[in-house]
């Protein structure tokens, strides 16, 4: 009897963590739902309807796997990536599956049935009004508007325009049709073509202003995460200033740059706002000079590493280099002042204004051929409730343009700081940081 108890308290004690929250039936309910997950089954058929607008070949990869699907775990799994599938179509709102018997019953040890498929279309453009500025003519608000076509030819096509019209009434926008393609089911590549006119207000370190009108052909590959782009640019610029550089307006007039882009990435990071773990890598190359009077080869490096530290520390590095080399063949031009590369502001060195580390003439940002910078920051959380939205951290940046005249002494920037992140829904970073300049430069704007 005693070895009878003690068989019995184990028992107890085994499906104690089973009745915690529900009684024996539910338990039971539980076991036969687990059971039937796992029942075999046999799909003799399986039909699709609603997809008014979406062609039946782009879901052939998705109703074979369902098809061949052997019990309801599988048709679980297979509709979960459905679902990521249809995310490529926006105009797909919804999709619903739903097994029947079949009338010739089982099939050896097997359940016949038949799979329907249900799908919820909706056509219709998606726009957006707002109002939006630049870092750099902060002090000059654009309306914007944006508005798309998703699926525009039934095979996830995509029409995009945007227009925006600033307070002095200088109309810019842009068009974009963008195609997918897809390998067993999931994004492989995509091609895009797009047209745009704009001007560019480079704010008042600038003795200039450009305006571009062009076109731009770009295919994007995901499984190797790079991208080709062929791009053809007529450009003018204007000197803005009354008291605007030599160097700025030798440049000033007409110039077409026809140009080759190629794009690469590798790592990933856990947030693209505030990262926590991970690493990536970003270079842009580009070659200008196939056509057009504008020759140079400009490249732009981009490494970031992230390091989780005990508790809520995290380590962040981050390391940016650029070039811009003029290729002097057959009359083509050096890189244009709008072409060069240029230090100061949030996303460069921060306590600068915007290209305010940059190379002076006169007093305005001409810019340099060649950059290398640094950011080392420490960040932590919050309590909650903003553990998620709000980090405090502590930086040094650092940046230098050499010209061949100085030493890296003379021209190095450097700043070091603490402030508050937040990071909201929507893509949006803000931070408040209070900056000491280690190292500048009488003629920078910080």
């Amino acid at each position: 009897e005693r070895q009878r108890d003690r068989d019995r308290d184990r028992d107890r004690e085994t499906e104690r963590p089973i009745y915690r929250r529900g009684r024996k039936e539910r338990y039971e309910r539980n076991m036969m739902h687990k059971g039937a997950l796992h029942e075999k089954l046999r799909i003799q058929k399986v039909v699709v309807t609603g997809n008014t607008i979406t062609n039946d070949d782009m879901f052939m990869y998705h109703l074979d796997r369902l098809g061949s699907c052997e019990s309801v775990a599988e048709i679980s799994e297979a509709t979960a990536s459905l679902s990521s599938y249809l995310r490529h179509f926006s105009t797909v709102k919804g999709a619903s599956i739903t097994l029947m018997g079949e009338d010739g019953g089982r099939h050896g040890d097997a359940v016949g049935c038949t799979m329907l498929v249900r799908l919820t279309e909706t056509r219709s453009p998606k726009g957006s009004i707002g109002v939006t500025s630049s870092q750099l003519d902060g002090v000059k608000p654009a309306l914007a508007m944006d508005i798309s076509y998703a699926n525009a030819a039934g095979r996830g096509e995509e029409v995009s325009a945007n227009v925006q019209i600033n307070s002095s009434l200088d109309p810019e926008g842009s068009l974009r049709f963008t195609k997918p393609y897809f390998d067993r089911g999931i994004l492989s590549h995509s091609i895009s073509a797009s047209l745009f006119a704009n001007k560019n207000d480079l704010g008042a370190l600038s003795a200039f202003h450009e305006r571009q009108i062009g076109a731009e052909i770009e295919s994007h590959n995901f499984y190797k995460n790079h991208s080709f782009a062929l791009s053809h640019t007529l450009r003018t610029l204007t000197a803005s200033k009354d008291d605007a550089p030599l160097s700025v307006r030798l440049d000033c007039g007409h110039s077409a740059k026809n140009a080759v882009r190629h794009t690469f990435c590798f790592g990933q990071v856990d947030d693209n706002l505030e990262p926590r773990k991970g690493y990536k890598v970003r270079v842009v190359t580009e070659l200008a000079g196939l056509g057009g009077d504008i020759g140079m080869v400009k490249q732009h490096c981009t490494g970031q590493v992230h390091v989780p530290l005990p508790g809520t520390l995290t380590f962040h590095g981050v390391l940016r280099g650029n070039i811009a080399l003029p290729i002097p063949i057959g009359g083509l031009k050096a890189p244009l002042v709008c072409d060069r590369i240029h230090m100061g502001g949030m996303a460069s060195i921060r306590g600068f204004e915007e290209r305010g580390a940059s190379r002076r003439d006169n007093g305005y940002a001409v810019g340099e051929y060649n950059s290398v910078e640094g950011s080392l920051a420490v960040s932590t959380g919050l309590p909650k409730p903003f553990a998620d939205i709000l980090r405090l951290h502590t930086f040094l940046d650092w940046g230098v343009q050499l010209d061949g005249r100085k030493g890296v002494g003379e021209v190095l920037r450097a700043t070091t700081g603490a402030g508050l992140v937040l990071c909201a829904l929507g893509g949006i970073r803000l931070e408040v940081n209070l900056v000491s300049h280690l190292r500048g430069r009488a003629e920078d704007r910080k």
